[in-house]
């Protein structure tokens, strides 16, 4: 494409030209991260259900209290 048909789109001629492979290294790691972040809001899902399940078979007690 040239800058002709960006300006026909009305694309800025200020934006950042990059390689290819430049553009598929960040998608990955826009990829990556998005994986993480998922994972960890899942594994802090599946804690609370556990919690949650647990706590309501158990009765806790303060360890200031702790039977003996």
């Amino acid at each position: 494409m040239n800058i002709d048909l960006f300006a026909e789109q009305g694309v800025d001629d200020d934006r950042i030209v990059i390689s290819k492979s430049q553009l598929l290294e960040k998608v990955d790691t826009a990829v990556q991260e998005a994986i993480e972040a998922t994972a960890e809001h899942m594994a802090i899902k599946m804690a609370e259900a556990a919690f949650d399940s647990l706590s309501s078979k158990y009765d806790f007690v303060p360890k200031s209290k702790k039977p003996t």
